[in-house]
């Protein structure tokens, strides 16, 4: 069986770059959780459900669809998405529609932002997990993808990023690497354009770091 094997080609120092301006005004978005959430009846959708997701909503600003899981601990999960802020919000709901766990992510990429919160059987919240860890990551999300988007060439396409972090012998080193595409030298090919790594500091915005990934076809793997 041929597996991908994943290379990365470091290809500068440490680049100096201005000092990001770091504020929550930018970082922060709609966390609300509202009454009518924490209780629906998803008895009615049951039949729709059994042949697969269901969305209920999907225009230019919003997708919103219902998904039902089987042996699982949550049965029933919202995902509504916010397609101009790409940030998705993940509700989910025991059997008996009651709401159990609430958290978010930026759709490329899947990382988890803001805050992850339980809930007991009667609404109310048992445990927030923090997501921005802002001690750590004062750069947040949002700003490492506006440094990135202004060191990339236009024609590049952001498709993930990550919150990373590295030990140093003297101390803790935190970071967020921002993946970048190029596009396709050829629309007609399948080949894709090269990809490359922005390693962005989290706490001064500074681009630590460009590397290149390469994908490759291991033949040598069973």
């Amino acid at each position: 069986m041929k597996k991908i094997a994943i290379f990365l080609v470091f290809l500068t120092g440490c680049i100096p770059y201005k000092s990001y301006l770091k504020t929550d005004d930018i970082c922060g978005f709609d966390m609300t959780i509202t009454e009518e959430e924490k209780c629906l009846d998803f008895t009615k959708y049951d039949s729709l459900l059994t042949k697969g997701n269901l969305t209920i909503t999907d225009n230019e600003s919003i997708l919103k669809e219902y998904r039902k899981y089987s042996n699982n601990k949550y049965t029933y999960v919202i995902k509504q998405v916010d397609k101009p802020t790409n940030i998705s919000k993940w509700t989910k709901y025991n059997a008996h529609g009651h709401i159990r766990y609430v958290y978010f992510t930026y759709v490329n990429g899947g990382l988890k932002i803001g805050q992850g919160i339980y809930f007991d059987s009667l609404g109310n919240i048992t445990q927030v997990i923090d997501h921005r860890h802002a001690n750590n990551y004062p750069i947040c999300f949002k700003e490492a993808l506006m440094i990135a988007e202004k060191l990339k060439p236009k024609k590049d396409s952001i498709f993930g990023i990550d919150r990373e972090w590295e030990a140093t012998v003297t101390d803790t080193l935190y970071y967020w690497e921002v993946f970048v595409q190029e596009p396709k030298p050829d629309k007609d090919e399948p080949t894709l354009g090269d990809a490359w790594i922005y390693r962005i500091d989290a706490q001064t915005g500074k681009l630590l770091r460009k590397m290149q990934l390469i994908q490759g076809h291991d033949d040598t793997a069973p």
